[in-house]
């Protein structure tokens, strides 16, 4: 069967293809999605017996992998979604990309749910966040942890350089709806998540979704230089305030803020977990933070 195009189409399909093609920073190349975009373009390549470059070098922009993976799913009726910009799923910067909304079926069809009984949920929840179980390792499951513990233990602690690079990408909306067809069993091996595990991973979710806006804001704003800087680990005190100590409580509604001898920190209101600002963050406490 022929399907036969307008021109306006045709220039809408170029257009769409505008971003695919471009070279992608060395930062780029070493996120969780390049790692996903080599194991799909690895299988492509085993399948179709073509050399795809993605398959080492995880560009998603590669215009010979989005058409090859646009065949393979049409091939096996998953349903193929074409990046725009605004389109509330992709990152502004993905426009021509090709993907799907149902990952669960792109995966199934590419054999990487095939059941494996040694599959832990801990091995699937690293797979689904970019990953290595060794990384993930750390990470406590436990349904009694709060959001809090969540927030500050496992997405600053064990999570952060993966969530800050999802944030750096506007990829997080992605990955949310990818945790929650996770939660819902429409992904991962049915019948492989505790009823403790999917109260930890509600939680999980629901912490993410919290403080995803404060992440993205804040992660846009600092320089490539800035933003590696925050792969130091993150110093907590629950320590009372000595005399060269000053703290600003009443400067805003969501923040307290504290200035120790030339270093400036910040905390959720009222909770005492001080973080040391940098980049954006620090300029605009230094500017509009005052302390007496």
């Amino acid at each position: 069967m022929k399907f036969i195009i307008t021109e306006e189409e045709k220039n809408r399909i170029r257009g769409l293809y505008e971003m695919v093609g471009d070279k992608l920073s060395p930062q780029g190349l070493q996120s969780p999605k390049a790692q996903g975009t080599k194991d799909q373009a690895t299988f492509l390549n085993y399948y179709y017996g073509t050399n795809l470059s993605s398959a080492t070098t995880g560009s998603w922009t590669d215009k010979d992998f989005n058409d090859t993976l646009k065949k393979f799913m049409e091939e096996k009726g998953v349903p193929v979604h074409i990046c725009k910009k605004g389109d509330g799923y992709c990152a502004d910067g993905d426009e021509g990309e090709v993907t799907t909304k149902e990952m669960g079926k792109l995966n199934q069809a590419m054999g990487f749910l095939q059941e494996d009984k040694s599959d832990t949920f801990l091995d699937q929840f690293a797979r689904l966040y970019g990953v290595t179980s060794e990384e993930a390792s750390n990470i406590n499951f436990s349904s009694s942890q709060t959001q809090m513990d969540i927030a500050k233990n496992t997405l600053m602690g064990s999570l952060k350089k993966p969530t800050f690079e999802y944030a750096r990408e506007r990829r997080l909306d992605r990955l949310l709806q990818e945790l929650l067809s996770f939660y819902k069993g429409e992904t991962g091996l049915k019948g492989s998540i505790s009823e403790e595990q999917k109260i930890w991973l509600n939680n999980f979710i629901e912490t993410l979704k919290s403080i995803k806006p404060q992440i993205e804001k804040y992660v846009q704003n600092l320089s490539q230089e800035e933003f590696e800087k925050l792969w130091r680990p993150l110093t907590y005190s629950n320590e009372p305030p000595s005399t060269e100590e000053k703290i600003n409580t009443t400067n805003d509604s969501t923040y307290d803020y504290k200035l120790s001898g030339d270093k400036y920190y910040y905390s959720l209101k009222g909770q005492n977990n001080w973080i040391e600002a940098n980049g954006k963050g620090l300029e605009s406490i230094k500017s509009k933070v005052t302390f007496s």
